[in-house]
């Protein structure tokens, strides 16, 4: 059913907006686990960016998700955690992006983890001056 390997790092996956200290998040995430990755904005850093990784990967599939996921853990197999940061812009809804998400709640062993990061509005405009 799936390339994952449930005794491999743990699949994971933050969600968060811009400005919202995600490196930092992903750092922390991957110290704590004992190996930090290197992080991804693999859908895309923007929303120009995010439709372009939507259209190229086409049609209602979740195959491209296996597909990276696996890979890191192939990559990086000494470490607790693997995976990328998802910004979530209007291409979240479209037929890829929710392909994904039924297969990540779909998934028992190894389940795909997806943490949620906020910031404060103040700190995000705040942070843009600095």
């Amino acid at each position: 059913e799936t390339c994952l390997d449930p005794e491999g790092p743990q699949p994971y996956i933050l969600m968060t907006l811009g400005r919202s200290g995600s490196g930092s998040t992903w750092q922390v995430i991957g110290n704590l686990t004992g190996y930090e990755t290197p992080s991804h904005e693999y859908t895309g850093g923007g929303p120009a960016k995010s439709e372009r990784f939507f259209k190229k990967i086409g049609g209602d599939t979740d195959r491209w998700l296996l597909r990276y996921l696996c890979s890191k853990q192939l990559m990086f197999g000494q470490a607790g955690v693997v995976g990328f940061k998802w910004k979530p812009f209007d291409t979240i809804f479209g037929p890829s992006a929710q392909a994904a998400f039924r297969r990540m709640a779909s998934l028992k062993r190894p389940e795909i983890k997806v943490v949620r990061s906020r910031r404060n509005l103040l700190d995000v405009v705040i942070s843009k001056y600095k």
